[in-house]
């Protein structure tokens, strides 16, 4: 099997795709569905992805717990994922209601705004038996504290925050910077 390592985020019109090949080499791509970013990577070695996975049916993630923790003062940038059976809801309401009586709890509107993703990649891996092992969910604020060493200082979405996450991926990274305009631009 092929070692390398695709990170997937929710984009409009799809999913964006960062590969890391041989660990320096970087590539992007945009695929209309996650379906899609499978079939272009079956000899991915790992697929990281930024939506929630593993949704509870009752109760708080013990990894959500453990997220914040590690995060202190960016543990907002982790919110409680909603209940399967929420999730495929017809609208935000029901949703709430059906979360609140399964886990105490109601649904975030940033939850709720997602939902979309949420359910195209719940529904992928529940037809997919096996592929967990190799699509796992992965959170960006964790994987810059564990690159940093530290939580970042600076919310990921002023531009402070992002100057601290550019340059800390540029160390890591040869001619990232370049890439990664090139890959905007495109």
């Amino acid at each position: 099997m092929n070692q390398y390592v695709v990170g997937i985020d929710s984009a409009r019109g799809g999913w964006v795709c960062v590969v890391l090949h041989s660990g320096q080499e970087i590539s992007f791509g945009l695929f209309k569905t996650i379906a899609g970013v499978k079939q272009a990577h079956q000899d991915a070695g790992r697929i990281l992805i930024d939506i929630l996975i593993g949704l509870a049916c009752n109760g708080p993630r013990r990894c959500d717990q453990l997220a914040r923790k590690e995060l202190g003062k960016r543990r907002s940038s982790v919110f409680s994922p909603p209940c399967r059976e929420a999730i495929y809801q017809p609208g935000y309401i029901q949703a709430c209601v059906v979360n609140e009586q399964l886990t105490g709890k109601r649904i975030s509107k940033q939850a709720w705004n997602i939902s979309p993703k949420i359910r195209e990649v719940d529904g992928f891996l529940q037809s997919q038996p096996g592929l967990s092992e190799i699509m796992l969910e992965a959170h960006p604020e964790l994987s810059f504290a564990t690159f940093a060493g530290h939580p970042m200082v600076h919310n990921k979405k002023t531009s402070e925050g992002f100057e601290e996450r550019f340059q800390l991926l540029s160390r890591y990274l040869t001619g990232f910077k370049k890439r990664y305009h090139d890959a905007r631009n495109r």
